[in-house]
């Protein structure tokens, strides 16, 4: 034997090797084997654990993914929010403002901490915390001051004399900005009307409101500041009276009464409910933003109502209201296709407004009461000015039939063409594409959110 190993030395080495090798790798499989098996009885402990738990008519997520859930939730509800703010929240710009002024021009070290955590969000939690006690249906001129009161001392909690100074300068620049895009008369408030303090207090989200016999005297000063001003460009200058100004805004009726022996105009608003002024305070500022961006454009204002003698919203879908407007203009074309992407752009300004429908017409548009076409620009049906058209477009035909003939003749300046050039300075350029008096139609949704208003958020 030992002689055979003698022998055979290498292929017993080999051999040797290879049976270590062997007995190793058996250890290797064996203990992977068995790792294998625990990990197969793992899966199947885990794999009845999740099939219990998705049998259960409420099935408990795992840590994790509840953690993923709930952010995901947070981010969806903050996105959320910051849409709907779109449907209507236009003072948040101002607002911004308020808050950029009053961190640049705060003192003390105190009020300037204040300052810079401050947001629109706290600073409508400051308004919820101190609405208690207030019918915000219904509200007095004199809660609504007490409302701003306490809303303003909150704010300047930690403030100095100086950086009262800075919350003046911040509100200042709050007015200023609103008064860029309203027809009211904010610098100027009536001496019984906290007007620019309801503004802020809007803005914060607390609707406009009044009593109505302070509405009715509101109304009158707003709209005979309008007038005075000019600030809506009629295309009939005989429209810029009161009475015209009311069938704007409201349905209510003006009735001369004497007062001490001289006639006064008052606004009569006993039948309008009051819990709808806050919607005739909506509307008012609706058709506000529509007079500015026509006005901005160039265009001039035919009529503007909605149908009836509605003041709550046409459509409810709540939080979310619509309100609809008729509105019909005067430009060109090009002007009427500013005012009109002007609309869809409001989206940017938090305004939301749907077209659902334009006409145009080189006529005034008619009404169910009143016949704005003039007969004798009528012929045939058509308009004056595509009876213009039409006869240009004729004598066009004509010169081009003499000139041939002309051309023919050698002769070089035909009677069409001496007519045609005296008819265009008749009438000056051709109008169609071009004219100015081009009239336009809209019907017009404003949609708003009220979720986040504060007597919504107070139920």
């Amino acid at each position: 034997m030992s002689d055979f190993i003698k022998k055979n030395l290498p292929l017993v080495v080999v051999l040797g090797v290879t049976a270590v090798v062997a007995i190793v790798m058996i250890f290797l499989v064996v203990g992977q084997y068995r790792t294998i098996n625990e990990k197969m009885v793992a899966i199947d402990t885990i794999d009845g654990q999740i099939k219990m738990v998705t049998s259960q008519a409420n099935p408990r997520p795992v840590t994790e993914n509840a953690k993923r859930i709930n952010q995901d939730a947070a981010d969806l509800q903050k996105k959320t929010k910051e849409q709907q703010r779109v449907l209507g929240c236009y003072l948040d710009p101002a607002i911004d403002t308020f808050i950029r002024v009053l961190k640049e021009k705060a003192v003390s070290a105190d009020f300037k901490k204040a300052a810079g955590a401050m947001t629109r969000e706290s600073l409508s939690a400051i308004l919820a915390k101190n609405v208690s006690g207030v019918n915000l249906t219904n509200p007095e001129a004199d809660d609504l001051k007490k409302i701003y009161a306490k809303v303003k001392n909150q704010i300047l909690a930690s403030a100095t004399e100086a950086d009262k100074e800075a919350y003046n300068a911040a509100f200042d620049a709050f007015i200023e900005e609103v008064s860029q895009y309203s027809l009211e008369n904010l610098k100027v408030p009536g001496s019984d009307f906290a007007v620019q303090e309801a503004v802020f207090l809007q803005a914060l989200g607390l609707p406009r409101s009044f009593r109505d016999i302070r509405f009715a005297q509101y109304f009158v000063m707003y709209a005979q500041d309008i007038i005075d001003n000019k600030k809506i460009p009629f295309e009939d200058e005989k429209d810029n009276n009161l009475e015209q100004i009311k069938i704007l805004f409201t349905v209510g009726k003006f009735n001369s009464r004497s007062v001490d022996g001289e006639e006064q105009k008052t606004l009569e608003l006993e039948n309008i409910a009051q819990e709808f002024l806050p919607d005739v305070m909506t509307r008012i500022q609706i058709y506000e933003n529509l007079i500015w961006n026509m006005s901005k454009n160039g265009l001039t204002l035919v009529s503007l109502c909605r149908a009836g003698d509605k003041y709550d919203p046409d459509e409810t879908a709540k939080p979310y209201v619509t309100y609809r407007t008729t509105l019909k203009i005067r430009g060109s074309l090009p002007q009427i296709r500013k005012f009109a992407n002007c609309l869809h752009q409001e989206y940017k300004n938090n305004r939301v407004y749907n077209v659902r429908s334009m006409r145009l017409s080189v006529d005034p548009p008619r009404d169910e009461n009143e016949n704005y076409i003039s007969k004798s620009n009528q012929k045939n049906g058509y308009s004056g000015e595509i009876n213009q058209f039409l006869k240009y477009v004729e004598m066009q035909n004509a010169e081009k039939n003499e000139k041939k003939l002309a051309a023919e003749a050698g002769n070089t300046n035909t009677k069409s063409s001496v007519q045609n050039k005296e008819y265009l300075k008749s009438i000056g350029a051709p109008l169609v594409g071009l004219s100015d008096k081009v009239y336009a139609v809209f019907e017009i949704d404003y949609i708003v959110f009220t979720g986040d208003q504060i007597t919504n958020a107070k139920k």
